[in-house]
């Protein structure tokens, strides 16, 4: 296919909808996830618009859902976390536009993923199935409940509008999992697999596919070729590789020069 275009919805504003965790808000959660996300899709030559940039930024329901026509989107996706009376309750939701019933599939994907990384379950929510609900607007049986799929689903172009509930802010398991810079790089990663896999993107980057925080300091040239390792079935390279760069050469039986 031509180039993905994926519009990208940080759900809500800055230190908005105050979780478990003592310094969680869903709105701060949402913007990191979504600025992953982007760098994550774009390694598989990706086209990302973010519907704000900026914790204080708060646009509207209806901007944030046509900005995925005027940039002319395949995919929208706006990202949140859920919540709940009850800390127990936990589970993965992904909500699709009602208007597009050939989104299933990526939609129980990308919640399968999700809660498989959260190790938690599908959503428990009535009606739904394999992680992904549908919810009319009262009084409507075609409209769409939610704001921004409407909104992203007005025109022909959006072929795919989710909105993604990534657990519970009100479950301290879920929150904690949140709150971990390195656990939304997890899912960024997985994330952007998912979309790249259901779309037959081919990454442009060979650290695709790798949470940023597992590249650590490496050079990009030593990624590649760790990558490189890792695809040809040699599942030690890695540690190899740092046995190469912490051991002296001549060391002794550490000694990796010739692995490279």
């Amino acid at each position: 296919m031509s180039k993905l275009v994926v519009v990208l919805d940080p759900g809500h504003t800055q230190n908005y909808n105050k979780g478990a965790a003592a310094d969680y808000y869903e709105g701060n959660m949402t913007l990191d996830l979504a600025q992953r996300l982007k760098a994550e899709l774009k390694k598989y030559g990706a086209e990302v618009y973010l519907t704000r940039t900026s914790g204080a930024q708060n646009p509207s329901l209806d901007a944030r859902g046509k900005l995925a026509i005027t940039e002319g989107a395949t995919l929208f996706l706006s990202l949140h976390s859920d919540a709940s009376s009850s800390a127990s309750t936990s589970w993965v939701t992904v909500i699709r536009s009602l208007k597009r019933p050939n989104s299933v599939a990526l939609g129980r994907k990308l919640a399968s993923t999700v809660a498989g990384l959260m190790s938690t379950k599908l959503s428990g929510y009535s009606g739904a199935s394999g992680g992904v609900w549908t919810r009319k607007y009262p009084g409507y049986s075609t409209l769409d409940y939610y704001g921004v799929i409407r909104a992203a689903v007005a025109s022909g172009n959006v072929q795919d509008a989710f909105l993604i509930e990534h657990g519970f802010h009100t479950n301290p398991n879920d929150c904690a999992f949140l709150d971990s810079s390195a656990r939304r790089a997890e899912l960024a990663a997985a994330e952007a697999k998912v979309i790249a896999e259901h779309y037959g993107l081919t990454a442009s980057d060979p650290t695709a596919g790798l949470p940023s925080y597992k590249l650590g300091s490496v050079s990009r040239g030593d990624a590649e070729r760790v990558v490189a390792l890792a695809k040809d079935g040699f599942f030690h390279g890695w540690t190899h590789f740092w046995r190469r760069r912490r051991t002296p050469a001549g060391s002794g039986p550490g000694d990796r020069r010739g692995l490279f």
